[in-house]
């Protein structure tokens, strides 16, 4: 369509093309329906204009249709003093009877007229909110401005004309869900390969039972993959989180760290070259003094490097500040924005995203969590994608053992129990076996990985060092009762077979030789 078809409004959107998209609007019954989330009144510079727009978007969300001329009227009159009336009424006359020969053009037009007049705002908004000295206002203003109208342009799936995509879906494969590994061989198998890009996934656990282990692991996964990750820890120091990654490594090699440093950084690099195909970054941040805006600024900083990362984690999410202008004034609608926020994050970057969460006091004592030991805020049970809550009895923990229970996904069914090997020592997480509640045991096909399997079987090992835990811990094994019957009569055998073999002929052969 040429720039004469369109009409004889600048292509900056001038007040001329105010005036016609506000005719427009009380002429046409059905635009302002369905381009309103495209329409805002503070879009239009008029005063006269801005108070129209204002009530007659009022009335449309109020009664889902169009004000007559003496209706629009009297519902603006409340709201403008009496010597502005007679320009309004003026106003409203023009609008009511303007001829708009291109209103197909000036509907088309709609849209991008709503995107640029939103960033405009944004713009004089985020220099208010610099000037205030609030920059972590500024991104969210600029963000939420670009978006508009976009739910226009996207009016869904046609069920009845959706040919090509159920040939992209069944049959070229297009439709399969983009999903990211954990590393953890059983625990991507019931989840049906991993966590999916956009999704939020919750490790759930007592304090120190090794929340930050099975996220770690989970990172390290990723990046064996060949896959990127951002790793944000708000708990420990970056360079700590850093030193774990180099322990999850070397694996055994940890030993050498201390009595042998330089045989470790030489282990270290060799090992690093050979097993990490990704790109990690680590960043710290104190806790509860930055939200889900800083770690969404940070992003867009490795973005403008041409980072893009494929798994985020954040190490944990109850120990992030809400956003300050989202504030509840209950710390459990707090967190339910946190969570929100998170779940938000991880669709605008295309990428699966980890936390962590804290359960309540009474799961201390509990052998298998579920998703009644959220604390703080039960809401984050019905955000996340997928929940797991990480179970370990005391015989399990001086054992080295654990279990993966999945409390909740989306994609897959739940009640699956991943049964592992962690080492503390080593940051190492291992699966061993898939079950299901029952305790009954679930198939899953043989990893293709040898260097994987190898780590399997080094894990499912025992050692003299699980042993002293174990006796350490009081853990024995029962002694066997053994019947006196039984006694006797073993007895009783040793007495003839001694008796037997003192009495046993010399052979031949020895005989000769005396």
């Amino acid at each position: 369509m040429s720039i004469a078809d369109q009409g004889t409004y600048s292509e900056t959107f001038g007040a001329k093309f105010h005036t016609r998209i506000l005719a427009v609007a009380v002429q046409d019954p059905t635009f302002v329906a369905r381009y309103r989330t495209a329409l805002d009144y503070s879009y239009f510079t008029s005063d006269v204009e801005r108070v129209i727009a204002r009530a007659l978007f009022n009335y449309v969300d109020t009664y889902n249709g169009i004000p007559s001329r003496t209706t629009l009227t009297e519902d603006i009159r409340p709201h403008a003093s009496p010597d502005d009336m007679d320009a309004i009424e003026a106003k409203l006359k023009s609008l009511f009877h303007m001829r708009i020969k291109d209103s197909a053009a000036v509907i088309d037009k709609a849209v991008e007229f709503g995107k640029q007049q939103a960033m405009i705002n944004a713009v004089i908004e985020a220099g208010e909110e610099l000037d205030k000295g609030n920059r972590g206002k500024i991104l969210p203003l600029i963000q939420q401005a670009m978006v508009i109208g976009d739910d226009i342009l996207d009016v869904g799936i046609d069920y009845n004309d959706a040919g090509d995509l159920r040939q992209a879906l069944y049959v070229d494969g297009e439709g399969d869900r983009d999903v990211i590994t954990t590393g953890l061989p059983h625990l991507d198998f019931a989840m049906g390969g991993g966590l999916g890009r956009g999704e939020l996934g919750i490790i759930l656990a007592p304090p120190k039972r090794g929340k930050s282990t099975t996220l770690l692991n989970f990172a390290y996964g990723a990046l064996r993959a060949g896959l990127n990750v951002v790793y944000y820890t708000y708990e420990m120091s970056d360079k700590k989180i850093m030193s774990r990654v180099d322990d999850r490594v070397v694996t055994k090699g940890v030993k050498y760290k201390r009595k042998a440093p330089r045989r470790f950084l030489r282990k270290l690099n060799e090992e690093i070259a050979a097993q990490i195909k990704g790109h990690l970054f680590v960043k710290q941040y104190p806790s509860s003094k930055s939200g889900v805006t800083t770690i969404r600024n940070h992003l867009n900083v490795l973005r403008a490097h041409e980072f893009i990362p494929d798994m985020i984690v954040v190490d944990y999410a109850d120990l992030l500040e809400p956003e300050s202008n989202m504030r509840y004034g209950k710390r459990y609608q707090d967190v339910e924005g946190i969570y929100r926020d998170l779940r938000s994050l991880a669709g605008e970057h295309h990428a699966a995203l980890w936390t962590g969460s804290q359960s309540k006091v009474s799961s201390l004592t509990k052998d298998t969590l579920d998703m009644s030991d959220f604390a703080e805020a039960f809401a984050k049970a019905a955000i996340m994608d997928a929940g797991i809550a990480l179970c370990q009895t005391l015989k399990e923990r001086a054992s080295e053992e654990c279990r993966l229970a999945i409390v909740g996904q989306r994609n897959e069914d739940d009640a699956r129990i991943v049964r592992c090997h962690i080492r503390r020592d080593q940051c190492l997480l291992t699966s061993t076996q898939l079950i299901d509640f029952s305790e009954t045991p679930i198939y899953v096909p043989k990893v293709d990985n040898v260097d994987d399997v190898a780590d399997q079987v080094a894990a499912v090992s025992r050692t003299k060092r699980v042993e002293k835990l174990k006796k350490k811990a009081g853990i024995r094994k029962r002694p066997v009762k053994v019947s006196e019957g039984w006694k006797k009569k073993k007895k009783q055998k040793t007495s003839k077979t001694v008796k037997k073999r003192q009495f046993k002929k010399p052979s031949k052969h020895i005989g000769d030789m005396l």
